[in-house]
């Protein structure tokens, strides 16, 4: 999300309004800059992911976080119940009472600090009852210029089958967050899975992940 970053205080900003001085002032005033620009900070923030998988409720999600460096509205929180995914690649299988939901997620980290990046997540491929529904890379909790965000996917299992429900929004801004929220509620039409038989993923309930790769920021 590139707007993440805020400026509290821009000295690089001080001469547009600082008036013309004398030369001795002026040297003054120079020393004084430099002292205050080592006490200047920036507002930051961090976007990722976090996921959980309930059998209970037949469901998935993969839903937003966004840290920032001071509170702010603008602040989404992990939701409980729900674990934070880590930097990495990583590949996650949930298998609910009548599906298996395979998610495969790509968390870079920022580079911790204020104008080095505030991370990126990628949902590399989404897949349900073995039919895909995300093929390619998708960029997720994460805004490139005036397009959508996507903040939120969720499969759902019902008695009628499963169902995605996708969330995106209009912008991300400090002190006000997501704003222009939409979701749309797709049915899903599973195609079986060639192979060993779904309970070979594990009891229902429980997200089972494969060994991540290594770092991709590494």
């Amino acid at each position: 999300m590139p707007h993440l970053e805020r400026s509290v205080w821009l000295p690089g900003r001080m001469s547009k309004h600082v008036p013309r001085l004398m030369p001795f002032p002026r040297i003054l005033s120079g020393i004084a800059f430099l002292l205050l620009s080592f006490c200047a900070r920036a507002d930051w923030g961090i976007v990722g992911a976090a996921t959980r998988c309930d059998g209970t409720r037949g469901t998935f999600v993969i839903a937003p976080v966004v840290e920032l460096s001071s509170e702010d509205k603008g602040a989404v929180p992990r939701e409980d119940g729900f674990s934070k995914v880590p930097h990495g690649t990583h590949e996650l299988t949930c298998p609910l009472e009548s599906t298996t939901v395979v998610a495969k997620l790509r968390v870079y980290p920022s580079d911790a600090g204020a104008c080095m990046g505030s991370g990126y997540v990628s949902i590399d491929s989404l897949e349900v009852g073995g039919r895909r529904l995300i093929t390619t890379p998708t960029a997720f909790n994460w805004q490139c210029r005036d397009e959508e965000i996507l903040i939120r996917l969720e499969v759902a299992v019902s008695g009628s089958g499963p169902s995605l429900i996708r969330c995106t929004a209009a912008n991300w801004a400090w002190g006000i967050g997501f704003s222009g929220v939409h979701c749309s509620t797709t049915k899903v039409s599973p195609t079986p899975r060639p192979g060993p038989a779904a309970s070979q993923h594990g009891h229902a309930g429980a997200v089972q992940e494969t060994a991540p790769d290594p770092d991709p920021s590494a």
